[in-house]
C-alpha cells in the first residue's frame, strides 16, 4: 500500500530535521538548475515548451516525490526520440518532395 505524503513530510519521516534542511536544499538548487537549462536565451518556444512538460510535475510538491518524477527519464527520453527522428523524417519527405517536383527521382 502507498500512501501520499508531501515531500517536506516525507524528507522528515525518512531523515529527520537535517533531512528537511539538506533535502530541501538539494531540491530547490535542482530546480534552479533546470530553470538555468531550460529559461537559457538560447532555447527556443519549442524547447521551451517541451521541458515545461517534462518539469511540470515538480511543482506540485503536496504528492509523492517518486510519484510525480519516476516518468521523468522516460518521458525526455521518449520526447528526444519522437523529435530526433519525426524531425529527421519530416526533412527527408521534404527533401524527397523537393527532388519530385524539380522532376529528379
Amino acid at each position: 500500500m502507498s500512501v501520499n505524503i508531501p515531500w517536506i513530510t516525507e524528507l522528515y519521516a525518512n531523515y529527520g530535521r537535517i533531512g528537511i534542511f539538506l533535502g530541501m536544499a538539494l531540491i530547490g538548487s535542482f530546480m534552479g538548475l533546470l530553470d538555468r537549462l531550460f529559461n537559457a536565451p538560447r532555447t527556443n518556444v519549442a524547447e521551451k515548451a517541451i521541458a515545461a512538460g517534462l518539469v511540470l510535475p515538480f511543482f506540485y510538491q503536496e504528492s509523492n516525490f517518486t510519484l510525480m518524477t519516476g516518468s521523468l527519464l522516460p518521458l525526455a527520453l521518449t520526447m528526444w526520440i519522437y523529435f530526433v527522428f519525426g524531425m529527421g523524417a519530416v526533412g527527408w519527405i521534404k527533401t524527397r518532395h523537393g527532388r519530385a517536383e524539380r522532376g529528379r527521382p
